[in-house]
């Protein structure tokens, strides 16, 4: 578990990180950018966890948080505001829970 908890302390920094981008002063577009490079991080991280922590927890979208992952990085140009948002605003909350319910 201790890979797993180094991989979940990177998710958690970086959601973190978009609870602070999301209150920065800058233009939408780069507001936007830099979530979906934290989300990109989650992703990656997600995708590494352990198939046994993937069991576990089985209720956390895994593969769904890697599928993101791909989309971002390999069709960045059809990245959508309104979804990344609706990830960011409606999921990511709970998400961070989970993970620290998981770290306890």
């Amino acid at each position: 578990m201790s890979d797993d908890r180094f991989l979940l302390s990177d998710m958690l920094a970086a959601i973190d990180n978009i609870k602070k981008f999301k209150l920065e002063k800058a233009s939408e577009e780069l507001k936007l950018s830099a979530m979906s490079f934290q989300l990109v991080i989650i992703g990656e991280a997600a995708g590494s966890i352990s198939e046994k922590l993937k069991i576990e927890y089985y209720h956390i979208p895994w593969q769904r948080i890697k599928d993101l992952r791909n989309f971002l990085v390999h069709q960045y140009d059809d990245i959508n505001e309104k979804v990344v948002k609706d990830i960011v605003n409606n999921h990511l909350p709970e998400l961070h829970e989970n993970i620290k319910k998981i770290m306890e």
